[in-house]
């Protein structure tokens, strides 16, 4: 990106079909750099290739200029008629189809040319340089696949913690607020909120009243951050540059599950940048110079195998980069920059908390989809935004939010 533009605003801009000269050799980057007098630029790392579903799958090349559109001469629309004269001047017997595809007040993450699969991996962190290739691809994209976190015997005695900790806080729902339709209407308490027809989020360690916290407590401990790759990820992740850093990070552990019928949920991250902190900017390379590190980092831990039919997390890789990519999550699907969170009961997934992502539906007949989310967290954070004040166990005269 030239220092002669100051963005404000990012298009993409959809080329079919595409050519390699087009992105390897930089054509429309060397030779459409301004629109009616004015600089625009052109991200010399953030491309990509995908099908366009409204011309019959056709293979299209989608680049990504910056503009400053507080200049009424500078729109999307202008940036993209100039790429399309330049196509008739240097190409003209050459039939491109150039469209304007999206347009966002920030820089879009898109799929790599190369695909996700080879970047984000299935790492295991066996070895040092794994350890540092893990932390470099949070970092970047801010997801990563981990095989087998748990195995087998782990995963059972989890899915038993997680049955109990799901039918004593559903019954005391019942018990306490009858008014409540469990599946069918949202609510938000202390332990357990519900956004979407059939689908909860119940917040283990807040059944403070239950052993099941305590049991679930003495879990991560015992069986996750003990492991020394889990440790070393979360120092140098959330931590600080002392050992003693490791000390300042703590949890809270929750159980997702979606019943059949769950809808797809709309895009969203589950924390914001903070407000005193940058982003990553307009830079190519803003995540890596300037982008705040994370407060809290979650794992996704799924305690049945994940599928189409019972559902998965699908996530918009990168888009922790920058605030304001909030409300621009159909972005995602429309570029195909989406990464669907499929996996085996064990696999995990560690995501920034500031990373947009969405539940999908769980269209099975009859099959309860468990996710066991661990928010590992910086001890000054405290989680307010996704529960309520209210406990269910009626702490509080049993009023509750039923919203």
């Amino acid at each position: 990106m030239t220092n002669s533009v100051s963005p404000k605003r990012s298009v993409l801009v959809g080329i079919s079909p595409p050519s390699k000269n087009l992105w390897e050799k930089g054509h429309i980057f060397a030779n459409v750099v301004s629109v009616e007098g004015q600089p625009i630029c052109w991200s010399a790392t953030n491309y990509s290739l995908t099908e366009d579903d409204e011309r019959q799958n056709a293979l299209t090349l989608i680049l990504q200029a910056y503009f400053d559109d507080s200049e009424e001469e500078v729109t999307s629309a202008a940036i993209v008629r100039a790429v399309q004269r330049e196509f008739q001047t240097h190409f003209p017997k050459e039939d491109f189809f150039v469209e304007e595809w999206s347009t966002a007040p920030a820089p879009i993450p898109l799929r790599p040319i190369e695909g996700y699969d080879k970047v984000l991996g299935n790492c295991n962190f066996d070895n040092d340089t794994k350890q540092n290739e893990a932390q470099a691809i949070l970092h970047e994209y801010g997801i990563l696949c981990q095989r087998k976190i748990l195995g087998s015997e782990e995963i059972s005695e989890l899915r038993q913690l997680a049955d109990r900790a799901i039918k004593e806080v559903e019954s005391a729902i019942t018990k306490n607020r009858p008014d409540i339709r469990i599946g069918q209407d949202s609510f938000v308490f202390t332990e357990i909120a519900s956004r979407n027809l059939e689908r909860f989020d119940l917040r283990i360690n807040a059944m403070s009243s239950s052993p099941i916290s305590l049991a679930a407590i003495e879990f991560v401990d015992k069986h996750i951050r003990s492991q020394k790759k889990v440790e070393s990820l979360l120092k140098e992740v959330l931590g600080g540059n002392d050992d003693e850093s490791i000390h300042e990070i703590d949890c809270d552990i929750s159980v997702i599950y979606s019943r059949s019928g769950a809808v797809t949920q709309m895009w969203h991250s589950d924390g914001k940048h903070q407000e005193d902190k940058k982003d990553g900017g307009w830079n190519d390379d803003g995540w890596r110079t300037d982008l705040a590190k994370p407060y809290a980092l979650c794992l996704f831990i799924p305690l049945i195998d994940l599928n189409d039919t019972v559902g998965f997390t699908q996530f918009w890789p990168a888009s922790h980069r920058n605030r304001d990519l909030v409300g621009f999550g159909q972005i995602a699907n429309l570029t195909n920059a989406t990464f669907d969170g499929v996996g085996k009961a064990g696999d995990a997934i560690w995501y920034d908390y500031r990373l947009m992502h969405r539940g999908m539906c769980n269209v099975s007949k009859d099959t309860l989809r468990p996710v066991i989310q661990v928010v590992f967290k910086q001890k000054w954070y405290v989680e307010r935004s996704n529960y309520g004040t209210d406990s269910i166990y009626g702490n509080n005269n049993g009023t509750g939010n039923k919203t």
